[in-house]
């Protein structure tokens, strides 16, 4: 019965009604680009992509994460402190 609990504590996003023991749940893990992402998107973020593309030497890069990346201005957004405005609905860095 511990086992139980323990393996239904670490398997997010299915509740525990939904585990049955004689089933293995098959989960697909989430990398931190989506989970950047999807919290950028919660909190409704957005990198100035203009103001990172023109000043990134100045930013906080990483060596995995090139510029052409997917979630790269959303990684950049997350790891940047900054200030901004928002001008018609998009951020803009300064």
């Amino acid at each position: 019965m511990a086992s139980e609990a323990g393996n239904a504590a670490q398997t997010p996003f299915i509740p525990n009604s939904a585990l049955n023991t004689s089933e293995q749940a098959t989960m697909a893990t989430i990398t931190r680009a989506e989970v950047t992402a999807i919290t950028n998107r919660l909190l409704d973020r957005a990198a100035d992509e203009d103001y990172v593309d023109d000043h990134a030497g100045e930013l906080r890069q990483f060596p995995d994460v090139s510029a052409s990346y997917w979630a790269y201005h959303d990684i950049v957004e997350a790891t940047n402190a900054h200030s901004y405005r928002v001008y018609d609905g998009e951020e803009h860095w300064m």
